[in-house]
């Protein structure tokens, strides 16, 4: 009967264990969330898979992680990355059946526009 409450106890731990490296890594990734420019594809990507993950249309999801891409990985100004997300946002009103390849160009588009306007 003791080595059952043993294993029930390593099991209890190894749980607890896994819940706290989980929220570990949620924090993070809220932490990386707040913006800062970097220069790792793969950070901007996760930061912005977790921003992102909560848009419920396809194209309100790729405006969402190109805009969040450009901010993470250029680092504009506030006025280029302002100028960009109202251009980009304007083709998700415009079209809620767009698909995302051509949501994605024209985000990347209202980005260039926007930066050499500036």
């Amino acid at each position: 009967m003791e080595r059952n409450n043993i294993d029930k106890l390593m099991m209890a731990l190894l749980m607890l264990t896994i819940v706290v490296v989980a929220q570990q890594r949620v924090v993070a990734a809220a932490e990386a969330a707040k913006f800062q420019p970097e220069t790792s594809t793969e950070i901007c990507v996760q930061t912005c898979d977790f921003r992102c993950f909560k848009e419920l249309s396809p194209p309100k999801i790729v405006v969402c992680f190109a805009l969040c891409m450009i901010k993470c990985k250029f680092g504009p100004s506030q006025v280029v990355y302002n100028c960009t997300k109202d251009c980009a946002k304007a083709i998700v009103h415009s079209n809620l059946e767009a698909d995302p390849e051509s949501v994605r160009h024209h985000v990347d588009k209202c980005y260039g526009s926007c930066q050499s306007k500036i």
